[in-house]
């Protein structure tokens, strides 16, 4: 038992990538046996431990490719945090603070019936004034010098009415010396919150606030030499995730894509997001029962993003036009960019209303959302060169230190407005058998302008290419859809502790203003979401098991590429591409309670996402990727999540997830070999009122690149690519972290 005991204590429990089970915020009957497994896994699973970032939520795969941020789905008190992620991203305006009650996640069919999106959610809920005052403090460091508080402070005003205040702060230098800025995120949020009750108690509304002020250094690729088989070499000289691979003046030149101006800022001030909110949230539980809940907000937004990208090395020869700035020939390895200077004016107001009722053997919920959004967006695309090294000089090309100005530009002004109904019942028709039922019905309108002109360099809006008499003239745009969206959840209970489980749903989206940013016209077709789901599940008092057989596919995905010519590496050339995805998976989840003071989690995935109706020219080549595998997707995913309670107020806990190989072209020709990504950690309280916590990321140490290789979209003969020095995104280097908490 000592032994079991010891090797407990070197693991544990953290948030899974499951396609079948996630925690959720449910309005089932207290005896359903999906809230049963939510409560589960809620006390099992640490949703924003992220190996990437430590800035949001982590992903959670369903077999289909994240292609945007947009697909991580992010709430507040039940309404998006930002209504789209581009340029206005979630972590510019939300932390998982002590400013939150609550964060949790939302099942893939609750989240279709309450937002019309597909995938997982992370829910929060701000935190309100009770009845006695309340203080928290957390403060967070880790070894490369992150700085990092938030503090909250409620309590009662008299007379019914409560107040909250927080106050987040974070000072991250990143895990590399960044030459032209103290820190990669500086980042600030203040929130406030007056709340008033009333009717004895039955009702209450609140008035919140926040002001979020957020500027981040974006930049995460690297050079590295790509062997062949899947594994990768550190270039002499350049440290994956701890080196600086931008040049150290922090400099862009660019042209203003609407007004043609030429402009110089430094990178650190084009990432500045600032951002108003006000909101209004309340329920009222009336006397039959039955509970209406109301959230509400507007929110003014001046976003940025510099969304910087590596296209490809290329070797600069004698005579090949590269010189340093002072003007000296430089021979060797250039690293290409290509820059988008993204900035928006962003106006959202969003509401939700619902009701809801337990009667008899139905617990039943009626919504309705208003969704409104209104975006003056403009990319301002420029490119430049630099040398591949550590803190890396700039180099020029013909005597160009910025150029292409504006070729992979992007522009559109517009509106959109989503009014919604929706409907969800929780029927137990027997002891034994369970229906979820959830239906949706959304009326989407779509208006704006946008710039459908074939890019060049010098475009603005307004302007005429000199060489062919063509105006970058705007177009409007105006198009409507009525999109439903239904699901249907099915618990039979053979036994007490065994039965099974079945989901089927479907729904459909439209497009978005940011598919009218590029030079083409988006395809306008809904896009349709089938999903299935068939298992098993059984409980007692030491095993909660969860397997079942999945399907989902994805239709009319819609992406820009900067695509490189595989001929000529050093042309590049914005696509606007479409295509499907397509998912068969089977995941099986337990969590085991084997003696008192341990648990372990254990999950296996196996999945086989593939690309379906995608093929498309570019260089004067067709090419067709059908039914090849999704990129960064991995087929089997596991994790091994134990934990072990030493005392009641000493924990320890590891986490490790396994993926299998990656692609990471969309050709299936270049792919990263399997790795694990590690956590562990000790928390200790050391009063009621005190908590402490230490937390290693990557304790392996594991160093090698991740995501996608930039420029290898067209590659076929992926032979040809061994000991290429290439460059992308990496994992999240070692990083030992502290945290304490205070409540008093």
């Amino acid at each position: 038992m000592k032994l079991q005991k010891l090797l407990f204590m070197l693991m544990a429990a953290v948030v899974t990538d499951s396609l079948t089970t996630a925690m959720a915020q449910t309005h089932e009957p207290k005896n359903s046996l999906v809230v049963e497994t939510n409560k589960k896994e809620e006390s099992n699973r640490n949703a924003l431990l992220n190996a990437s970032s430590d800035t949001g939520p982590r992903q959670i795969s369903i077999g289909l490719p994240v292609v945007n941020a947009n697909d991580v789905i992010v709430l507040e008190n039940d309404l998006p945090v930002v209504y789209h992620y581009w340029p206005h991203m979630p972590n510019t305006h939300w932390r998982a603070d002590c400013s939150l009650q609550r964060v949790g996640l939302l099942t893939l069919s609750e989240v279709q019936t309450t937002t019309g999106r597909v995938g997982y959610a992370t829910n929060s809920y701000t935190r309100l004034g009770g009845d006695t005052f309340k203080g928290i403090v957390n403060y967070r460091l880790n070894h490369f010098g992150l700085q990092q508080f938030d503090l909250n402070a409620s309590g009662p005003l008299g007379k019914g009415w409560t107040y909250s205040a927080s106050i987040y702060q974070d000072f991250d230098p990143g895990s590399f010396d960044l030459k032209f800025t103290k820190y990669k995120d500086r980042t600030q949020i203040y929130k406030g919150a007056l709340t008033k009750r009333f009717d004895e108690g039955r009702g209450e509304v609140s008035l919140l606030y926040k002001y979020a002020y957020s500027r981040a250094f974006a930049d995460s690729y690297s050079p590295f030499i790509y062997n062949g088989d899947g594994s990768i070499s550190e270039i002499e000289g350049f440290k994956l995730g701890r080196d600086t691979y931008f040049p150290t003046d922090g400099k862009l030149q660019y042209m203003d894509i609407v007004t043609g101006e030429m402009k110089e800022r430094q990178v650190q001030d084009i990432s500045l997001n600032t951002s108003n909110e006000v909101g209004l949230l309340g329920h009222y539980n009336f006397k039959n029962n039955m509970q209406l809940k109301w959230s509400a907000k507007y929110s003014h937004a001046d976003a940025n993003l510099p969304a910087i990208s590596a296209t490809g090395i290329v070797d600069a020869a004698e005579g090949g036009g590269y010189t340093t700035l002072s003007g000296d020939a430089y021979v060797g390895k250039v690293q290409q960019r290509v820059v988008m200077i993204d900035s928006g004016e962003i106006d959202d107001f969003l509401m939700m209303m619902e009701l809801s009722k337990r009667s008899g053997k139905h617990s039943w919920r009626v919504g309705l959302d208003e969704w409104f959004n209104k975006t003056d967006y403009r990319g301002s695309s420029v490119r430049f060169l630099h040398e591949v090294a550590a803190n890396p000089q700039r180099l020029m090309l013909n005597g160009n230190e910025f150029y292409s100005f504006n070729t992979s530009g992007e522009y559109y002004e517009g509106k959109e407005n989503r009014i919604a109904v929706y409907f969800k019942d929780a029927w137990r028709v027997t002891p034994k058998f369970d229906v979820n039922f959830g239906l949706r019905l959304e009326y989407f309108k779509l208006t704006g302008e946008n710039m459908p002109v074939s890019r060049w360099s010098g475009i603005y809006r307004g302007a005429t290419n000199e060489s062919t008499g063509v105006k970058a003239a705007v177009e409007d745009f105006d198009h409507d859809w009525l999109l439903p969206a239904v699901s249907l959840n099915l618990t039979y209970k053979l036994t007490k502790q065994f039965g099974f489980l079945g989901e089927v749903s479907y729904s459909q989206q439209g497009s978005k203003l940011s598919d009218y940013a590029g030079y083409v016209t988006p395809y306008t077709d809904a896009v349709s979401v089938p999903y299935g789901r068939l298992g098993i599940y059984y409980n007692n008092s030491w095993i909660s098991l969860v397997s079942a057989a999945t399907y989902i596919k994805k239709t009319n995905y819609q992406s820009r590429f900067n695509l490189v010519d595989p001929s000529d590496a050093t042309q590049t050339n914005l696509y606007h591409l479409k295509y499907d995805v397509q998912t068969w998976g089977w995941t099986t989840d337990v969590v085991l309670k084997p003696f008192k003071g341990a648990q372990l989690h254990f999950l296996f995935t196996l999945q086989d996402p593939k690309y379906k109706n995608y093929a498309f020219e570019a260089y004067g080549q067709e090419y067709n990727y059908n039914d090849k595998q999704v990129t960064n997707v991995s087929k089997i995913l596991m994790e091994i999540d134990p934990s072990y309670q030493i005392t009641k107020d000493l924990r320890v806990w590891a986490s490790f997830r396994y993926y299998s190989r990656r692609y990471a072209s969309i050709s299936n020709v270049l792919y990263f070999n399997p790795r694990w990504e590690t956590f562990g950690g000790v928390d200790y309280r050391v009063n009621q009122y005190i908590k402490l916590s230490a937390q290693v990321v990557n304790f392996l140490n594991q160093s090698g690149a991740s995501g996608s290789i930039s420029g290898s979209e067209l590659m076929t003969d992926g032979s040809q690519y061994a000991g290429r020095w290439m460059s992308g995104s990496y994992i999240r280097p070692f990083t030992f972290e502290m945290k304490a908490s205070i409540n008093f």
